[in-house]
């Protein structure tokens, strides 16, 4: 964490992995790329993490790369975990995720591979290994699903609770991607559809380091009343942030400035800063 931010604002540092590519934005590689630069160079810079582009659209994000003057930017490769495409200057490949067997997994040992569980009750014996292909090196970590377009695509509290519960005892670093634009649990008012918070998430992975059970984050995944949450969060020194952070590496988002916008409407952020 940068020791020049303050200990809230630490906790947010390159979280949101900006997947504007991405359904349901569905942005082209030059919409993208041209969004990308402006969240780089505004006051919230220091929260967005790596440009995520798919494998399958390496060629036009090449280009529309190179249209705009080849400018340096981070980017995490989806789709591959060895993938190594022409990289023109100014594009710096920092990690991979994929969603295959962890077994078959072949990681770069110079750059992060997110892995991408499956939807299942039991988790442990994916954490397991990944915890163990770390311990021989391999710099990967658990990539989880919260939501999408159909309300099967959300699991429930209790999966959730589960696969926090494992990643903070096999000591495993977790990426969370889709549904998490928001800050609490919601019940969208558009679909219904039943949202994760991503603040939730990060007071139930605390509450696991401390050592509660899956029922009580489970619990806490459920909290919708924000001053609990937000006293929580900001109680917390610089040393808990960076244990949070240690487990929750970042989430892949649509759009970076919505949950931005909502950890500053919640006072966690400046409220002028998006």
């Amino acid at each position: 964490m940068s020791k020049s931010l303050s200990p809230t604002r630490a906790l947010f540092e390159r979280l949101f992995d900006d997947a504007a590519m991405f359904p349901p934005g569905n942005a082209s590689a030059a919409d993208a790329l041209k969004q990308h630069r402006a969240h780089r160079a505004a006051a919230y810079a220091d929260l967005v993490g790596p440009l995520l582009v798919h494998v399958d659209r390496w060629g036009e994000f090449a280009r529309a790369h190179r249209q705009a003057g080849s400018p340096e930017v981070d980017v995490v490769i989806i789709g591959s975990a060895t993938a190594e495409p022409a990289e023109a200057g100014g594009i710096r490949v920092v990690g991979y995720e994929v969603a295959a067997p962890i077994r078959s997994v072949e990681a770069d040992a110079e750059r992060s591979l997110a892995v991408e569980l499956e939807r299942r009750a039991d988790v442990e014996l994916d954490f397991a290994e990944l915890a163990r292909l770390r311990h021989s090196g391999a710099p990967v970590i658990a990539k989880y699903r919260t939501g999408g377009t159909t309300p099967d695509s959300f699991p429930s509290q209790d999966q959730v609770s589960a696969v926090i519960c494992s990643a903070v005892r096999h000591r495993v670093p977790l990426k969370f991607t889709a549904g998490l634009h928001h800050a609490l649990r919601h019940t969208d008012n558009t679909t219904e559809f039943e949202h994760h918070g991503f603040i939730n998430i990060a007071v139930a992975i605390r509450a696991a380091q401390r050592g509660a059970g899956i029922a009580e984050a489970s619990t806490i995944l459920g909290g919708r009343e924000p001053r609990p949450l937000v006293d929580e969060v900001v109680a917390w020194s610089a040393q808990e942030n960076a244990a949070v952070r240690s487990i929750f590496t970042s989430i892949g988002c649509c759009g970076v400035t919505d949950p931005i916008r909502d950890a500053a409407a919640l006072g966690l952020l400046p409220r002028e800063i998006a």
